[in-house]
């Protein structure tokens, strides 16, 4: 059985604290994911993005995301996601995504599985504010039954 958090809020991400949440003795393979704003996107300058969410219906999503990728994997699992909402000013991170296993390669697929899934799942919207004052929303998740 996995050991899972997840979280989706306005606090800023610490990567001391997925470190807190995986650590496991019995976990040979710790997989580190951190994704930041960019400083631009499709020729234009990022000032930062504001992230806006359906709270509850994405830490769940999240977490039924973590149970089934962690389902496959037999032994010890410690999965810790976090997102951002509100401003995230660009080079600051926006999400943290930790796993740790009894095994490497099964805590790298995990990870990879994981964000793969919440681009496409987790109803998270994106509204891009630029250094000429503009802003706009990106194209992201829609809300659907899973």
């Amino acid at each position: 059985m996995a050991r899972i958090t997840v979280s989706v809020n306005s606090q800023k991400l610490s990567i001391q604290e997925a470190v807190s949440a995986i650590s496991d003795s019995g976990c040979g393979g710790q997989v580190f994911f951190c994704g930041t704003v960019r400083s631009h996107n499709k020729g234009r300058q990022v000032e930062g993005i504001f992230y806006d969410a359906h709270t509850s219906l994405a830490e769940k999503v999240l977490s039924d995301i973590c149970e089934s990728v962690s389902s496959g994997c037999s032994g010890a699992v410690n999965i810790y996601v976090a997102h951002r909402t509100g401003y995230v000013a660009a080079g600051d991170a926006s999400i943290i995504i930790a796993v740790s296993s009894e095994h490497r390669a099964d805590a790298f697929k995990m990870a990879r599985e994981i964000i793969e899934e919440i681009k496409a799942k987790v109803p998270v919207w994106k509204r891009e504010h630029y250094t000429d004052g503009q802003s706009r929303w990106l194209e992201g998740s829609s809300i659907r039954e899973f």
